[in-house]
């Protein structure tokens, strides 16, 4: 049995969030529970996304594919990146690393529901004189930054100097040609291409 914390919403809020809206609460997993294909992760790194707070409300108005965040249910719908610690699935083994949608937790249990859905649940690698820490920034870097947060990545964390690429396109236009190794930063509808060196598109 692992004891383990989940986030909560407590109430639809309005106007600014604040400390009473989320809670912490306890979260009980039995590793006996784990139903074929369901893998279960520990949680390094979750997102914040601003689509968040429109989920928070009673009406909807973000996309079926994002449904609202119902009152005293755990956050969910939102990416984090963990190892894999205990496994009934043939493609994710214990030690893995795995990118997910499965909420706020310092545990998640991916289940069929979780694979289903495209996109949801990939693996990421560790490159060549990376850390941990800098794996799972990549990874969230890819999924978690939108508008003005990208914006900073790009000018500031992802410190874009004379001679770097950054390109940009809508989601549904053809990837731009820079290299393999473009790191992804999303905006609204658009996503930014960056890589270190000399452009290769014109």
């Amino acid at each position: 049995m692992l004891e383990e914390y989940e986030v909560v919403m407590d109430y639809y809020p309005s106007g600014m969030i604040t400390d009473d809206v989320l809670k912490v609460e306890n979260l009980s997993i039995d590793l006996d529970d784990l139903q074929e294909n369901e893998f279960l992760v520990r949680n390094a790194y979750i997102s914040t996304d601003p689509y968040m707070r429109p989920r928070m409300l009673s009406k909807r108005y973000t996309p079926a594919n994002f449904p609202n965040i119902e009152p005293k249910k755990p956050v969910k719908g939102v990416f984090a990146s963990g190892q894999v610690i205990a496994s009934n699935n043939p493609d994710y083994a214990v030690g893995d690393y795995v990118v997910h949608m499965s909420g706020w937790k310092t545990v998640s249990c991916i289940t069929e529901e979780n694979l289903s859905v495209p996109g949801a649940v990939y693996g990421i690698e560790l490159r060549d004189g990376e850390t941990t820490d800098d794996m799972y920034t990549r990874a969230m870097v890819r999924e978690g930054l939108v508008g003005r947060t990208a914006f900073h990545a790009i000018a500031t964390q992802l410190a874009v100097q004379p001679g770097d690429c950054t390109s940009q396109r809508r989601y549904r236009r053809r990837r731009p040609h820079c290299c393999t190794d473009c790191k992804v930063v999303r905006g609204n509808s658009i996503r930014y291409y960056f890589h270190r060196g000399k452009s290769r598109v014109a």
